[in-house]
């Protein structure tokens, strides 16, 4: 019999993962260390500073939504592979048959 197989415990680490992943660029020093620009100095510099700060703020935020979304995306592909896996065993459920492949792991 052809098809795939998907690892539904796997999957459910890798969104974990991500979800903490994302969770951790709230900590990354771009966010967390704002440049004083009073303290700079130098008009220009401190403009080029603020420029690099901003760009650095909405890099970080852009990255945190992807993972926020692959997680998200994770998650709702592990619930979809869930449902198949519980209607699978259903409709197997009073037949006889013993040969439904792997159910699926409780998740919750």
């Amino acid at each position: 019999m052809g098809g795939f197989f998907v690892d539904l415990h796997d999957l459910h680490r890798a969104a974990d993962a991500m979800q903490r992943v994302g969770g951790e660029l709230a900590d990354t020093p771009a966010l967390r260390y704002p440049i004083l620009l009073r303290s700079v100095g130098h008009p220009e510099l401190a403009e080029a500073l603020s420029d690099f700060g901003n760009g650095s703020r909405q890099a970080v935020s852009a990255l945190r939504a992807r993972i926020e979304e692959a997680a998200n995306r994770a998650r709702l592909a592990l619930d979809e592979y869930h449902a198949v896996d519980t209607a699978i065993d259903d409709s197997f459920a009073g037949t006889g048959r013993t040969d439904t492949g792997p159910s699926a792991p409780n998740l919750s």
